[in-house]
């Protein structure tokens, strides 16, 4: 990985979790944007390149699963997708199941804000990049 593949995207459209996540990984030298909704992490994904999209799946104007479908959509063959690991509520997983497979891992809230530190850390340095997996793993990050 290139010395600026370091690029993150935070989407939630909680304030205070968007915000808290942001400063975490800042801290921890990443360069972190943020989106409050899907119609602009969409704007975001179309003119930078993230390694890592955190994508919360409920969400106004256009959820989580909208998201990964308009990466799919405009991402050609071959292109490096960001490493997407999605945020929700353990009963929230259904509309993963079409977009499955660009999903690194499901991320439960609430969340130990240390650990997903630590998980988004290990994806920027390719340790969690081994392919996108066919059943989404869900991460247990302790609330």
């Amino acid at each position: 990985m290139s010395q600026l593949a370091k690029d993150v995207l935070v989407v939630d459209d909680d304030e205070h979790i968007r915000n808290l996540i942001a400063i975490a990984l800042t801290r921890a030298g990443l360069s972190v944007d943020t989106a409050a909704d899907g119609l602009c992490a969409v704007e975001h994904l179309t003119v930078k390149t993230y390694t890592v999209l955190l994508l919360d799946l409920s969400m106004p104007r256009l959820d989580g699963a909208g998201v990964l479908e308009e990466i799919r959509a405009f991402h050609r063959p071959g292109d490096e997708r960001p490493i997407v690991l999605v945020m929700t509520a353990a009963t929230e997983r259904e509309p993963l199941a079409s977009v499955a497979e660009m999903v690194q891992a499901v991320i439960t809230k609430p969340f130990d804000v240390h650990d997903l530190r630590e998980l988004v850390q290990d994806c920027v340095l390719g340790r969690q990049r081994h392919g996108m997996v066919e059943s989404v793993p869900e991460v247990r990050i302790s609330g």
